[in-house]
């Protein structure tokens, strides 16, 4: 044999990352053995990323059954990436946006392959949208994040012709549902997909998704909310998603209009029950068709219109103006619970709803948990008596109840249910039926009506003739709370009687817990309380009869309670026993939790808090003292558990709890209140001269420089020319990453409004650079140091100079308002020589009409009644601007009242906080009360 012919043949000049298949023939024999013969298989993954507009630049990575492949997109979103040798499809693709947020995606099938001698080319189209986030957080049923960093051959088995179809359908249903029509686009992982760029117009799977990106913006829905609606979608052929308990609308909510001051509440036709003595069961319901947007109401059994009236988050006031208003409230899951009005009795009735749905028998099958009340005597609504009910009850797929144990009266004491029981579908769909019917040994005594809340939990409220009435959730053990974790609440009882009282506000924070018991700390009056999970039986909470203290040392009663939660709802339901001022059925509806409110930074909920104050928690702390002519910088160790302050620069104190979040010491020199954010203001009087300081403190971090980049909005006191007080000034800065200031605008006056055009200026030169500082925070190159806060909800700066010069920041936001948000807060200020010379005030202010389009705000008083005009993003994004108006029409008592020009800055949602510049007051300035001020609200908790 020639040895020359066992040899490789030539190599072939190859793309950079090709699928190979080499095939070898033996070496070796005759010598007409046959030349080896390569073949190469080539795959290519095309698409486009897009979100209406093309998204250009961004880095495309996939992970595939076997093997990666990466690219980047093209200006008009369009990408190809060739996949590594030995890779298997399907594959799951990810991109990352500019603002962070990651979009992903699968392949469909197997592509178009061309043959050309011994290649193989194979190209596969799988697009990037935020429709196809919705098709793989189906199929993953749950996060698309970690189904994409996990995936491999075991998740790639997801991936099939059956479970794509299936989930594409989920995702064009959710989306129809509110107006955005992709039914006719196919499959939305590979429909022909042009996005619009550079002027050339969109195609309609484009154009659909400009829709919903305008949707999305209009409703205050995000794509995280249609996420969370859709994971809980069963996918035929994959595992059913369980259920979650966290409140949220359905996704057939998510992008119908919602309420300005209430994203939970949406323009849809709602079920209404209000449990009382009547004649039949259709006497008890109505259907009520809501208009969000406007806030007009229609009764569809009535045809009666209302238009009602925000009065703070999710809260609302329906026949305003008339003699018997009614207080509704609007749960995150979008329950309503309210107060109607019985004219005849003169007396109010509970009321809960819910959007309208259908529901099949086959839905309700499984174990439940009930609690209600059940009528006990009484012959009319006059003098009807209820007692407390709970239950738990097996449904099968075909409506009948398999087993029942019902507790009556005596909670802890349960009979089972020997009737039999059974569900069935009422068809009648008028305003005053539909639902189910329960029957009892053949007599239908009984309706109920379903509504699954965006977690997939279900919900069955289900009421007889005589005003009993129950709700159920399904049967689940009760787990012990986070430690540290929060919920505020509002509370309607309903006596024995049947009769509601009025909405009470509540909030608590839950201590750690230990077997099934745990205690929490009420944050309205300081009390704290223990309570039993899984008591008197599996999924129910109980409290006994016991005594407390509140913050203020009186003795406050805590009544006994048997409650259920109703998972996935945000509403609880409880029963009181009499004790002493009587019992009865009490709904806790729980506030909505998004409302710009801040939070502490997540590192500081492991740690002891006040007793008083969730927010305040042990640790170190940075602390800011102004004085007129230095800005003095320590820090202090709180131990939160005892109220004790500890620093080297100052003397020690132990604070004493005045009201919720609110501290005194034993000599009463330091007033302090601390912000939702944990961010603390102190004015200090010194017990020897008299004089009174302003304190700021903040928990300590650790940050780089790369945390300050950014554009920021700053506002504060500068040292004025003639080194005897200061100005006030508003400023935006940029940071670049390595701590380089690139622009600022600075605006500074003392008697005028200080952020007036003709006070600011642009510094090009000589800005400020920033470097870290081994002992806290970071040093400025034009002088001071700055401090960072990063809170659970957003940033804070607070910069110092040696000077006494003082500036509070945060990242530039636009603002916007919402309306009937109650804004309540603490207020204290120093003067423009540095004396904090106000006691720490309370100011309450309505929300009560806002124009997005003019950033015009209208507030009210809620101390005195008087009116103001605040215009947000004025004169800069982030900014607020409030005219002076010399007498101000008062209604409480009548009169008038001076309102004082301000410019301030927001920063609620990072710090809980905001800080005023209000320049000299109008007439005079002399006096030192006209003097300009620096004032600091605190957010009340």
């Amino acid at each position: 044999m020639n040895a020359l012919q066992c040899r490789t043949p030539w190599p072939r000049t190859l793309a950079p990352i090709v699928v190979t298949v080499v095939l070898l023939t033996a070496c070796g024999g005759t010598s007409d053995s046959s030349p080896p013969v390569t073949q190469t298989t080539t795959v290519t993954l095309t698409g486009v990323v897009a979100t209406g507009l093309a998204v250009s630049g961004a880095t495309v990575n996939a992970k595939c059954a076997t093997g990666t492949g990466t690219a980047t997109s093209a200006s008009d979103g369009s990408y190809a990436s060739t996949l590594s040798a030995g890779a298997k499809l399907p594959c799951a693709l990810e991109v990352t946006l500019a603002d962070g947020s990651k979009l992903h995606s699968v392949t469909a099938d197997a592509g178009t392959s061309t043959t050309s001698g011994n290649d193989t080319a194979t190209s596969v189209k799988a697009h990037v949208t935020p429709a196809t986030e919705l098709i793989v957080t189906a199929l993953a049923g749950g996060d698309s994040a970690a189904f994409f960093s996990g995936f491999d051959a075991t998740a790639a088995t997801k991936v099939t012709d059956a479970t794509v179809a299936a989930a594409n359908t989920a995702a064009v249903e959710l989306l129809k549902k509110g107006g955005v029509d992709l039914s006719g686009a196919g499959n939305l992982l590979n429909a022909p997909l042009t996005a619009s760029a550079g002027g050339t117009t969109g195609n309609p799977y484009d154009q659909a998704l400009d829709a919903l990106a305008a949707k999305l913006t209009a409703t205050g829905s995000t794509l995280a909310d249609l996420r969370q609606a859709i994971e809980v979608t069963p996918i035929p052929g994959l595992p059913a998603p369980a259920p979650k308990a966290v409140a949220s609308l359905p996704g057939d909510l998510l992008l119908l209009d919602g309420a300005t001051n209430c994203k939970a509440l949406r323009s849809t036709t709602y079920r209404i029950v209000i449990p009382h003595y009547g004649g039949d069961l259709g006497s008890q319901t109505t259907q009520l068709s809501i208009d969000a947007k406007t806030l007009k109401v229609t009764n569809l059994s009535s045809g009666v219109v209302d238009t009602w009236q925000p009065n703070g988050d999710c809260r609302f006031i329906a026949n305003a103006g008339t003699s018997a208003p009614v207080d509704v409230v609007v749960t995150p899951a979008g329950l309503l619970v309210g107060r109607p009005y019985f004219e005849t009795e003169a007396q109010y009735r509970l009321a809960v709803g819910f959007p309208e749905q259908a529901h099949t028998l086959a839905e309700l099958a499984g174990d439940w948990n009930g609690l209600g009340r059940e009528m006990l005597s009484g012959t009319g609504i006059a003098d009807a008596t209820y007692t407390g009910f709970t239950g738990d009850f097996s449904v099968s797929s075909a409506g009948a109840v398999l087993a029942a144990n019902f507790c009556v009266g005596t909670l802890t004491t349960c009979s089972p249910q020997t009737d039999a029981m059974a569900f069935s579908l009422n068809a009648t769909v008028t305003p005053s039926t539909g639902g189910f019917d329960m029957s009892n040994a053949g007599n239908s005594t009984r309706r109920a009506y379903a509504y699954r809340a965006g977690g997939g939990e279900l919900l069955v409220l289900a009421y007889g003739p005589a005003g009993s009435f129950n709700l159920w959730t399904r049967k689940t053990d009760g787990s012990l709370p986070a430690a540290g974790s929060s919920v505020a609440n509002w509370g309607l009882p309903s006596n024995t009687n049947g009769v509601a009282g009025t909405l009470a506000d509540a909030a608590f924070t839950n201590n750690a817990g230990s077997g099934n018991s745990y205690t929490r700390l009420s944050l309205i009056d300081g009390h704290t309380e223990t309570l039993q999970i899984n008591t008197p039986r599996s999924g129910y909470l109980f409290r006994a009869q016991d005594t407390a203290t509140s913050n203020a040392n009186a003795p406050v009663t805590v009544n006994e309670f048997t409650a259920l939660g109703l998972r996935g709802m945000g509403l609880a339901a409880l029963w009181i026993p009499a004790q002493g001022t009587g019992g009865g059925v009490y709904l806790s509806p729980n506030k909505p939790t998004d409302t710009g409110n801040a939070a502490v930074a997540h590192e500081l909920l492991g740690k002891s808090y006040a007793p008083t104050c969730a927010a305040l928690r042990s640790g170190s702390y940075r602390v800011v003292r102004l004085h007129n002519g230095s800005a003095e910088v320590f820090t202090s160790s709180l131990n939160a558990a005892t109220l004790t302050f500890n620093a080297a620069a100052s003397p020690n104190w132990t604070a004493s709890p005045t009201e919720a979040c609110r501290f005194s010491n034993p000599s009463g020199t330091v007033d302090a209140v601390v912000s939702q954010a944990g961010v603390f203001v102190n004015r200090i009087t010194d017990s020897t001269t008299g004089t009174r300081y302003l304190a700021i403190g903040f928990p300590e971090q650790t940050h780089t420089l790369a945390d300050l980049q950014g554009d920021w909005n700053v506002t504060g006191l500068a040292r004025n020319s003639t080194a005897n007080g200061y100005n006030g000034i508003t400023a935006t800065a940029s940071i670049d990453a390595t701590g380089v200031g690139t622009a600022t605008t600075w605006c500074e006056n003392e008697a005028t409004r200080s952020v007036a055009g003709a006070d600011c200026q642009a510094v090009a030169t000589a800005l400020p650079t920033y470097a870290i500082n081994a002992a806290g925070g970071f040093d400025v190159s034009s002088g001071g140091q700055l401090f960072l806060y990063t809170s659970a909800t957003g940033k804070m700066v607070m910069k110092a100079n040696q000077d006494g010069s003082v500036q509070i920041g945060t990242p530039v936001q636009t603002l916007s308002a919402t309306v009937g948000r109650i804004n309540k807060q603490w207020d204290v200020s120093v003067n423009n020589v540095m004396d904090a010379n106000a006691e720490i005030g309370l100011s309450s202010f309505t929300n009560k009409a806002y124009d997005a389009d003019t950033g015009t705000l209208t507030r009210t008083s809620n101390d005195d009644g008087h009116e103001q005009v605040v215009m947000q993003n004025n004169p800069r994004a982030g900014f607020s601007h409030r005219a002076p108006i010399v007498d101000a029409p008062t209604t409480n008592p009548v009169g008038t009242v001076q309102v004082r020009e301000f410019t301030a800055l927001n920063l609620r949602e990072a710090a809980g906080i905001t800080a005023q510049w209000r320049p000299q007051l109008m007439a005079d300035q002399v006096a030192t009360n006209a003097r300009g001020r620096l004032q600091i609200s605190v957010q009340v908790p």
